[in-house]
């Protein structure tokens, strides 16, 4: 990274459109200017970042080598990793919590075991209420992606909603004209169809909310800031 530029740090939670933003990220820094962050394991009960948090950024306090000669980080990571980077813009997207748990759902009946929580989900063939009880989906925000962040230190919390809008938004920030391509799509079958029928069952809705509370207060404060 030349010292004079800011590094873009981008966070990217599952569901939230990292996937399509990674895709333009890539296209407008290009490819070898882009770092991608994704083997923390921070989905990961037995990872080190969650076994021992303090431990892990210690490993970061003499710099990031990794990062040189890059403009952008991007991926699954818990953004107090570089909190010693002081140079730098940090991005997210947020998604209303139910939603963004439904479709990690179906998202995940689709593909074999990629780790220990996918294998107990698939393994158990959990229901989207068990689902979301699970700590590591209850609280993904709370205690996983943003645990003990002052979330000031984000120049931009998109908020998944209001999408169009809010890449309008961030283009100002950045400088550039941010132009998504395809959103993803999830890969489940009559996936629309599956999703109406939970958003049409009030009962099993309103239990969601309940599990997903602490996340969706998350949400309600901060996407869109």
């Amino acid at each position: 990274m030349e010292s004079d530029a800011k590094m873009l740090i981008s966070v990217h939670v599952p569901k939230c459109a990292g996937s399509s933003f990674c895709q333009w990220l890539q296209a407008t820094y290009s490819e070898e200017n882009v770092y991608l962050d994704y083997c923390d394991g921070l989905t990961e009960p037995v990872s080190i970042v969650n076994i021992d948090p303090c431990g892990f950024l210690e490993k970061y306090r003499d710099g990031y080598p990794e990062l040189e000669h890059k403009r952008v980080v991007h991926g699954h990571f818990w953004v107090k990793k570089y909190q010693y980077l002081k140079n730098a813009i940090r991005i997210t997207f947020l998604r209303e919590p139910v939603e963004r748990a439904i479709s990690q759902y179906f998202y995940w009946l689709k593909f074999p075991h990629t780790g220990s929580v996918h294998s107990y989900f698939l393994d158990y063939k959990l229901s989207i209420e068990q689902f979301c009880r699970l700590p590591l989906i209850q609280n993904i925000y709370t205690e996983l992606f943003f645990r003990d962040v002052d979330m000031a230190v984000f120049d931009f919390i998109g908020g998944y909603s209001a999408l169009g809008q809010e890449l309008l938004r961030l283009g100002k920030i950045l400088q550039v004209n941010v132009a998504l391509p395809e959103v993803n799509t999830n890969p489940s079958e009559s996936y629309n169809i599956k999703v109406q029928e939970i958003r049409e069952n009030k009962t099993l809705l309103s239990k969601l909310q309940k599990l997903l509370a602490e996340d969706i207060r998350f949400y309600e404060k901060y996407a869109g800031r």
